[in-house]
């Protein structure tokens, strides 16, 4: 490699290095120096931030975006954008607060809520008291097995396909959400199933 190719190279990279540099500066990190109340709204599929604070600039917001997939976030600086999440705000999360206003509770308020909600299902009917919520474990649904099989010589009792319905139903369901949390579940449940045949 000669001197001149060298320093060709060498520019290339400074010259990429300062365009990354130039970009990072355009949509600088947010760093919450100040206090505020935040606001989460989805939509089109992405995720906004309203941040209105409440320190000495009080009455102001801002909107950020991030969209699915990224971690970073970034301003919104579109006025149209700015307009149209602003409406959907007013109509749908200010709405909602002034429909629903939130009460904190203390965790024995919500007990004696939960408690006195549950008798007043039973009361009307709504559903039984479940008489056994305890699942068989995968070793009692095994032994049940086996004992039908080999020590009540049952040659006609449940067969391993048998077992193997009996096991598949035993598992949890699969969630009906979206997210990774659930895909990754499902995943797993899935492959549970998969091993079983």
């Amino acid at each position: 490699m000669t001197e001149l190719e060298r320093v060709k190279q060498e520019i290339k990279m400074l010259q990429s290095k300062l365009s990354f540099l130039e970009e990072q500066e355009k949509e600088p990190d947010m760093m919450l120096m100040r206090q505020g109340k935040v606001d989460i709204v989805d939509y089109d599929k992405k995720t906004y931030y309203r941040i209105e604070y409440t320190d000495s600039f009080s009455g102001s917001y801002v909107w950020f975006v991030r969209r699915r997939g990224e971690e970073s976030i970034r301003q919104v600086r579109d006025v149209n954008v700015y307009g149209v999440l602003e409406d959907y705000y007013q109509k749908q999360v200010v709405k909602q607060k002034e429909e629903y206003p939130y009460k904190k509770q203390t965790p024995e308020e919500v007990v004696e809520g939960l408690r006195n909600a549950m008798a007043q299902a039973k009361k009307e009917g709504v559903f039984d008291e479940p008489k056994n919520t305890e699942l068989p474990t995968l070793y009692e649904i095994i032994a049940d097995w086996w004992d039908e099989i080999f020590l009540n010589n049952n040659p006609s009792g449940q067969n391993i396909e048998s077992l193997i319905d009996t096991i598949e139903k035993w598992l949890p369901n699969e969630f009906l959400s979206y997210g990774e949390y659930s895909e990754g579940w499902n995943n797993c449940i899935e492959n549970l199933k998969f091993r079983l045949k």
